[in-house]
């Protein structure tokens, strides 16, 4: 996570888990850490064009920034946590999402990018051999399952990315953000996946 702060799922009931998740991921605490590593990519690397990716709970985190700061120009949120359809249908950016069997389903989220003209740039997919977690630091990559989707999502990852950059060049205004401010809102989240954490990064 941005701070590094360990956390002992695996000791925690449900209620607990949904508590922590929502304060890790609460934007206003979140964003002086995503700012700031935004900031160095465009005021010390240069960059011009910036996405936003998480994995698990930097998910939702992703999800967020991209919500409300209107400088990301894409977002990925893999095996993500505390994310769920409503989140996906209030973003207006080219959106990935990729989980494992026991994420939440997320095609209605992913179906709303049809309305906005950004389907063709938004993608969805699910990995069944694997569980939640498999992008993890923890997650066993020594497993020829598990570092083969690994890299497969990345491999998605980056084409899709590759395609938004080219397709910017030739229609723009299509991905033209909507610049309005948004003030946050705290929204009701659904944990699907963490029942399974002992598995985290397994094999099915």
């Amino acid at each position: 996570f941005w701070i590094n702060e360990p956390s002992v799922i695996e000791l925690l009931d449900d209620e607990i888990i949904a508590k922590t998740s929502e304060l890790k991921t609460y934007y206003p605490r979140t964003k002086k850490y995503i700012d700031a590593a935004k900031n160095h990519l465009v005021q010390v690397e240069h960059i011009e064009n910036i996405f936003v990716a998480g994995e698990c709970l930097g998910g939702k985190v992703a999800a967020n920034a991209a919500e409300y700061d209107d400088s990301y120009i894409g977002c990925a949120t893999l095996h993500p946590s505390s994310v769920n359809n409503d989140d996906l249908a209030r973003l207006d950016v080219p959106t990935i999402v990729v989980g494992g069997f026991d994420d939440p389903d997320y095609t209605d989220g992913i179906n709303s990018f049809k309305n906005k003209g950004l389907g063709d740039y938004s993608y969805y997919k699910v990995f069944p051999e694997v569980y939640h977690g498999f992008l993890a630091s923890g997650a066993n990559y020594s497993n020829p399952i598990i570092s083969n989707v690994a890299n497969s999502v990345l491999s998605i990852v980056a084409t899709y990315f590759d395609q938004v950059l080219e397709a910017r060049k030739v229609t723009p205004e299509l991905f033209k953000r909507s610049g309005d401010r948004k003030e946050f809102k705290r929204t009701n989240t659904v944990l699907g996946h963490f029942g399974k954490v002992g598995q985290k990064g397994g094999v099915v």
